[in-house]
């Protein structure tokens, strides 16, 4: 099968990551944008999270009193009707060393939006998107492995209500990343995550897991994108040189799911559910 052979009508829906670890200063958030612009397979076909996920890095924690609790996963396993797995295809894959170009032109019919082919002129994507997942799943932040996607625009809070929160101009940073995720054709990504898991498995186990099968890795980092609670505007407080939320709840979060709360509630709600739709059609389990 040619990458020809995975061309699809463009177009399904926007996504977006970002980025973070433990306390970090936000003035990672306005490094070059030629960083950002170095582009690597979106870990979206796993994260997919995104994998996606430019990630800038800010903690909170201060008076709680005026916090609504966290929400739970926006997505229940109750609203996702059941939907039959894609089968994996017979396909002449390249050696996982070779496999750059060949990849590169696979994904980039999955998606209309001219950003993606941007993100795809890095070397080792396979192994760049395995690694990625791999520290998701584990709650760790990706973000030695998708530098390029830090925004190239400085955070910022407001002080509203007599609250510190974010800026809504600090979510529409990760507008773009968003929208080009979320444009990933549900079928078709699905589709090529299951025909080239040959070469997903092998990257894996040249990390140490000789038996490991990296479909329980996806499924893993999945979950976590999923169970990452949706805030509407949590209160913030200041923190060394960046920033912390005041509820104690969102700072026990894992470093990837503070990540994935940068995206601001719309962005995360919209990647977790078109994560969910492709990880079901590609057969993981989120139980």
């Amino acid at each position: 099968m040619s990458p020809d052979d995975y061309k699809l009508d463009p177009y399904d829906e926007k996504l977006d990551p970002y980025d973070e670890r433990a306390a970090v200063d936000l003035a990672d958030d306005s490094a070059s944008l030629d960083r950002r612009r170095r582009p690597w397979l979106p870990a979206l076909l796993i994260v997919l999270v995104a994998i996606a996920v430019g990630w800038a890095i800010w903690h909170f924690t201060r008076d709680r009193g005026e916090e609504a609790p966290p929400s739970s996963a926006a997505v229940a396993p109750s609203e996702e009707p059941q939907v039959e797995p894609v089968t994996q295809e017979a396909v002449d894959l390249p050696a996982l060393a070779q496999s750059d170009a060949w990849l590169r032109e696979v994904v980039k019919q999955l998606s209309g939006n001219p950003q993606l082919a941007t993100w795809l002129v890095n070397d080792d994507l396979v192994r760049r998107t395995v690694a990625a997942a791999v520290n998701v799943a584990g709650g760790e932040s990706p973000r030695t492995h998708v530098r390029f996607l830090q925004p190239g625009v400085a955070f910022s809070a407001v002080e509203r209500e007599g609250r510190l929160v974010a800026d809504a101009a600090s979510y529409e940073r990760y507008d773009t990343l968003v929208a080009v995720l979320t444009s990933l054709h549900v079928e078709g990504t699905a589709q090529v995550y299951r025909n080239i898991k040959p070469l997903l498995d092998e990257a894996y186990r040249e990390l140490g897991y000789p038996d490991g099968d990296f479909d329980t890795v996806a499924a893993r980092a999945v979950k976590v994108l999923l169970d990452t609670p949706i805030v509407a505007d949590p209160a913030l407080e200041g923190f060394a040189s960046s920033y912390r939320y005041t509820d104690p709840r969102l700072e026990t979060l894992s470093a990837a799911q503070k990540q994935f709360l940068r995206l601001g509630p719309d962005n995360l709600r919209a990647v977790q559910n078109h994560v969910r739709r492709i990880a079901l059609r590609a057969g993981l389990s989120l139980d």
